[in-house]
């Protein structure tokens, strides 16, 4: 992409560590310096295999070394099958805990006092 002048315009690929992933985003580190704004293109492995997916560069900040960045992903270019199935049942575990979050009565641990 070159904008970071501390990695050579001919590298090709520089290498970050996925610390979340979902279909519409993904947080993860990298000591490569990319500005808030940047679209880049992401490489994605799992069980070896391999998806691509276009990125908005959303936010970033420092962290040791490494900076962090949060990533919309604004298309899967290629999306796995078996990447696609774990996306699937993380996004309908993660709906089913939201349902029934909301279905649980309030707490009534504590009486309301009339005047």
């Amino acid at each position: 992409m070159g904008d970071d002048p501390s990695i050579p315009v001919s590298e090709p690929i520089v290498s970050a560590e996925a610390l979340d992933i979902s279909k519409h985003g993904l947080r993860l580190t990298s000591a490569y310096n990319v500005p808030v704004g940047t679209v880049v293109s992401v490489v994605t492995y799992y069980q070896s295999q391999g998806s691509v997916c276009l990125c908005d560069v959303v936010w970033k900040r420092m962290e040791g070394k490494k900076i962090l960045y949060g990533l919309y992903i604004k298309n899967w270019g290629r999306l796995d099958k078996l990447l696609e199935h774990k996306l699937n049942e993380m996004e309908a575990s993660e709906i089913a805990e939201q349902k029934n979050k909301l279905s649980k009565p309030a707490d009534s641990s504590y009486t309301a006092l009339a005047a």
